[in-house]
């Protein structure tokens, strides 16, 4: 069998859907009984222009080709998007013609990957499974609806129903957060024989069990990843900061459309204490974790986010720290059932956040629960049953 499997972004890329299609191709490949190739199409990385990794145009190891096409680095704009993924939908196409594959995967946030899958499938008469990560629809109609409702009703019609034809077209759909389903049952969409194998730990986040607590001066908290607008960090972080004082350091190691907004607010407001650094690779990430006193976490206050599970939280978990998140919604419930050293305030509400940072040396670290956390979320076996799940699909509907 050869499958085809599409993801915009593959490591070494910096971002969730790349650390999970990494996975994902690994379990792929150890199923080498059914699975006789796995061609990858992905890009060379382009997630963030401060951050840069080599990567080869094909590479091979075992039964895993890895295809990168070169695309434009946009800077989160909408044309510039638009451009770097016709490019991508173009060259994937030539490719494609060339494989033939029996079986075509995809991993989506966006769902324009999930509809050039639908219409390769059309074109080449192949069965398609689609790993939703995102709900498109609903973010970006929360996002535009902020400055025109009648954009964002556009928007959101628009974009629902091309999620709608590419998800009844689907052999298969995974989604790694359970309120998706919620969402989809609402626009009259079966979701009954949808699988939920959400994002988990990677190994490379193995679980720290130094759990001493720290009593120099200046407490580090930490945030790592996008700095977006799903994030809001511009909004919370700087008013958290001033109000602490120097008795506590904000490091944020990342990169993303709001970086510029959230160094505006910094240089304005004259906050000392908060750091702001670029991308790094995960293996300096992992002695980041441990040289922090608190981990940080938080989502804009938009409806779509009520129904996210952040991939973040999961090495976030296995750190052995304590943890302070704005959050609502479903990964609020998810949090404060599965994470025990996890305080939760409202998105924005800056004082509630103040207050449980100047709380968090009273958090306890529970190891046997966190050490249970980690057997139940490694990403590894989780991948390892997606996989299993795609293929008996798959033989049971030939």
């Amino acid at each position: 069998m050869k499958i085809v499997f599409f993801s915009y972004f593959f490591e070494p890329d910096l971002s969730a859907g790349a650390f999970r299609a990494k996975s994902l191709t690994e379990s792929l490949s150890n199923i080498k009984n059914d699975i006789n190739e796995i061609h990858v199409i992905t890009t060379h990385p382009n997630r963030y222009a401060s951050f840069k990794a080599e990567s080869n145009d094909t590479s091979v190891e075992s039964n895993v080709v890895i295809r990168r096409i070169s695309v434009r680095q946009h800077a989160s704009s909408i044309t510039g998007q638009f451009y770097s993924f016709f490019t991508y939908f173009l060259k994937s196409y030539l490719i494609v013609r060339k494989i033939d594959p029996d079986l075509m995967i995809c991993t989506t946030s966006r769902h324009m990957t999930g509809l050039m899958t639908a219409i390769f499938s059309l074109m080449f008469k192949k069965k398609y499974f689609i790993d939703i990560r995102d709900i498109f629809s609903e973010t970006i109609s929360n996002i535009y609806s902020k400055k025109s409702r009648l954009a964002g009703f556009i928007l959101r019609h628009f974009l629902l129903f091309i999620e709608k034809l590419v998800i009844r077209r689907a052999q298969g759909v995974n989604v790694v957060s359970h309120a998706f389903k919620d969402y989809y049952n609402e626009q009259n969409l079966d979701t009954s024989s949808w699988t939920f194998y959400p994002n988990g730990i990677d190994l490379d986040f193995d679980l720290n069990i130094n759990i001493k607590k720290n009593n120099k001066e200046k407490k580090i908290i930490l945030y790592a990843g996008n700095i977006g607008q799903g994030q809001g960090l511009e909004k919370i972080i700087p008013k958290v900061a001033k109000s602490l004082g120097n008795k506590y350091q904000f490091r944020i190691i990342g990169d993303g459309a709001r970086r510029i907004r959230l160094e505006k607010f910094i240089k304005d407001i004259g906050i000392e204490n908060i750091e702001l650094l670029d991308p790094i690779p995960r293996s300096e990430l992992i002695d980041e974790y441990k040289k922090s006193d608190i981990l940080f976490l938080h989502l804009n206050d938009f409806k779509a986010f009520e129904r996210v599970l952040p991939s973040k939280l999961f090495e976030y978990a296995v750190q052995c720290k304590p943890i302070i998140g704005g959050l609502s919604g479903y990964a609020k419930d998810f949090s404060l059932k599965n994470i025990p050293h996890i305080r939760i305030f409202h998105p924005l509400d800056y004082r509630e956040c103040i207050h449980l940072i100047m709380e968090s040396d009273l958090i306890d670290i529970d190891l046997n629960k966190i050490q249970d956390f980690y057997r139940k979320y490694n990403r590894e076996n989780i991948m390892n049953s997606y996989v299993n799940s795609i293929i008996d699909n798959y033989n049971y509907s030939r």
